[in-house]
């Protein structure tokens, strides 16, 4: 089996990987998945990493100060964070109403068995200053052995719900503006104030459970979210499951039990539910497909995690139902994307003026996609230019280009 379906070499870990799986008993690998020890193993880790970020370490805790959290189910992990993180952006000139009207909601990744809110704090923060936004949202949510893969997607859902059935004046107030101790539901006369532009965004399983929400939302006649970005998600459990066997780390890995049996693999994956949704009209626009926002689907042609080949297929069933999606391909691995992220802070006109600023690829295709498609850039980088090119030339290795592709049509922008 070709183990990079994307025409990358094998990662150099996937040799080990193999080796261990067949020296160590599989009810041991069970029992590391299932027993806990591979999340704590795996959070442990990021834990310990963190410490090489110590420049950021101010702004962190910054962001950490600017905090409220809300339980919005009755499980004790069902929090979201909320981040007010205006004060912590260069001058980016974007008007108060603009980044009022814009929430970013995050959902973190972990292959469903680990990870915390607070470990994407600063990544998320990122998110939300290319997409002009002043709330930044984290979800907090159950990981494997304590939730499945389709209760992690209703989590997701009912945070949504809460955000949006609730006076999000209140719910967004700054701690230092407000001293509420309970929230409201909408009474009838907010309606007249400015409607929230929620935007949906996920890394990795992160990405699977938000694309899940969104299609269980749609076939209910209800539209999650104004728009979702995707980063390096896994959208088919079936075809990742096959590719981890082939690593050797298909049973150590979360992704199966989570979402099994195996036979149940296509519940939990996008892109076979949407090849499930029943066929209409040709030229029709699908009766569910009109509750989907328009998305972007952002992965790394380097990632030897998850193919971008994920990315592909998922999208090419979305344009297939005519929902409104862009591809962004820079060639970047599974990992760099929370890191470039992480150390966005926002453009500053002053940094670009002197040019100690430039952007990287992927806050690159984000801001691309976010002028075309839902607002206008920061003035301080409408005159950035981007170069684009094919996925296949991204792959040879230019990692400062970026391809943004609307349906089968590549487009050229000016930031």
């Amino acid at each position: 089996m070709d183990l990079r379906p994307h025409g990358l070499p094998e990662a150099a870990g996937d040799k080990f990987t193999r080796v261990l799986h067949k020296l160590i008993p599989e009810s041991w690998q069970q029992r590391f998945r299932d027993g806990g020890y591979a999340r704590r193993l795996v959070d442990g880790l990021v834990t310990l990493s963190s410490v090489t970020m110590h420049e950021h370490a101010l702004r962190f805790m910054h962001l950490g100060n600017c905090q409220q959290s809300f339980r919005y189910a009755s499980h004790e992990q069902c929090v979201l964070h909320i981040l007010d993180i205006s004060s912590s952006l260069n001058d980016m000139h974007i008007s108060d109403a603009m980044m009022s009207r814009n929430v970013l909601v995050f959902v973190h990744g972990g292959a469903w068995g680990s990870g915390k809110p607070w470990m994407y704090r600063l990544t998320a923060a990122g998110i939300g200053a290319t997409l002009q936004a002043r709330f930044v949202v984290l979800v907090e949510y159950p990981v494997y052995p304590n939730s499945t893969v389709l209760q992690q997607r209703d989590c997701v859902s009912h945070a949504m719900r809460f955000i949006k059935s609730h006076d999000w004046e209140k719910l967004f107030a700054s701690p230092r503006d407000t001293t509420h101790s309970h929230l409201n539901s909408r009474s009838a006369t907010d309606s007249a104030a400015a409607p929230l532009r929620v935007i949906l965004s996920g890394h990795s399983s992160g990405a699977n459970i938000c694309a899940l929400a969104m299609l269980h939302a749609a076939e209910h006649g209800l539209r999650l979210a104004d728009a979702f970005v995707g980063l390096c998600g896994v959208y088919d459990i079936q075809a990742h499951y096959e590719f981890e066997r082939a690593r050797g780390v298909h049973v150590v890995s979360p992704m199966g039990a989570a979402a099994g049996p195996a036979d149940r693999f296509w519940a939990s994956s996008p892109t076979l539910l949407l090849q499930h949704w029943p066929v209409t009209v040709a030229g029709q626009c699908h009766a569910y497909a009109q509750f989907l926002p328009r998305c972007l689907l952002l992965h790394g042609t380097a990632d030897t995690t998850v193919p971008f080949t994920s990315s592909q297929r998922f999208a090419q069933e979305l344009q297939k139902l005519r929902v409104p999606v862009c591809t962004a391909y820079p060639a970047v691995d599974h990992i760099q994307p929370v890191f470039e992220f992480l150390t966005y802070e926002g453009s500053s006109s002053d940094s670009f003026a002197a040019g100690e600023q430039s952007l990287g690829p992927c806050v690159a295709a984000l801001t691309q996609w976010y002028t075309s498609n839902m607002g206008c850039a920061p003035k301080a980088v409408q005159d950035k230019k981007i170069k684009t090119l094919s996925p296949q030339s991204a792959a040879a290795g230019d990692d400062q280009a970026v391809c943004i592709a609307e349906g089968d049509r590549l487009t050229k922008s000016k930031l």
